[in-house]
């Protein structure tokens, strides 16, 4: 089982290394890795990349993307919006204990109820919103770079989406 989710996860090259010599995604990999092994079907994530650099949290929201592929249910609480927005089916929203926004990750994140509450979205969604309040955007909101990228390039052809 452990060669398997290894395999799985592409980490084989970290079976024989010890612990204190793993970078920090490196040892939040090995963990998932470890629960994966002993057979979950359901993985429930409490800001998995809080304590990582940049690179290494996008590591390991690549890692959970593949997981979440391959059948498993991946549930993920983060602050880091711009990175896991765009892998999301579903978004909850919840302010003072309270669900205030539930549903499509582009539509939660550029609610009001979610803006009001203080949340601060994902960039792409920031430029839509300052868009579309200037008249320039309308529609669905971009939920990646390369969505707002092409936003960005309707604009500038003289169009608005």
């Amino acid at each position: 089982a452990i060669l398997r989710t290894a395999t799985e996860l592409g980490i084989e090259e970290l079976l024989d290394k010890p612990i204190p010599q793993l970078s920090g995604g490196q040892k939040q990999i090995v963990a998932i890795a470890s629960v994966l092994a002993m057979g979950a079907s359901h993985l429930a994530l409490d800001e998995p990349t809080s304590e990582l650099d940049p690179a290494s949290a996008l590591i390991v929201a690549d890692v959970l993307k593949r997981i979440n592929e391959s059948g498993r249910t991946v549930i993920v609480s983060e602050q880091r919006l711009d990175l896991f927005a765009p892998l999301a089916d579903r978004v909850i929203a919840i302010s003072d204990g309270r669900v205030i926004a539930d549903g499509n990750p582009r539509e939660v994140l550029a609610s009001e109820a979610v803006l009001r509450a203080g949340v601060l979205p994902p960039r792409v969604i920031q430029i839509y919103l300052e868009m579309s309040r200037a008249g320039l955007a309308r529609g669905e909101p971009p939920i990646n770079v390369e969505e707002c990228a092409e936003l960005l390039k309707s604009v500038q052809r003289g169009g608005s989406r």
